[in-house]
């Protein structure tokens, strides 16, 4: 399956309403812009930035083909609760 050109954005329509949508290029006029048209947008609202852009990139990699929530990669730093309540790094390591 060859991978479709496809970009995200995530939008506030009203304060604290945020809404994805993902757009595909679509052909432009010119060569010096990208064009791009809306193909899939959010229907419900997420009360923050970073969890529409989440929820989008979902979205996008179920239109790739993907498995929306995959293997993702566990960035070097990051502090995690274990389940006896310890915070500890987790390692990039598998």
């Amino acid at each position: 399956m060859s991978k479709r050109d496809l970009a995200l954005t995530v939008l506030e329509l009203e304060e604290g309403q945020f809404f994805w949508v993902v757009m595909e290029a679509v052909d432009a006029e010119s060569e010096e812009c990208l064009t791009y048209a809306p193909v899939d947008p959010a229907t419900t609202a997420a009360l923050d930035y970073s969890q529409s852009l989440i929820e989008g990139a979902a979205a996008v990699r179920a239109l790739q083909g993907l498995s929306p929530f995959g293997n993702p990669l566990v960035a070097v730093g990051i502090r995690v609760a274990s389940d006896d309540g310890e915070r500890a790094n987790v390692s990039s390591a598998s």
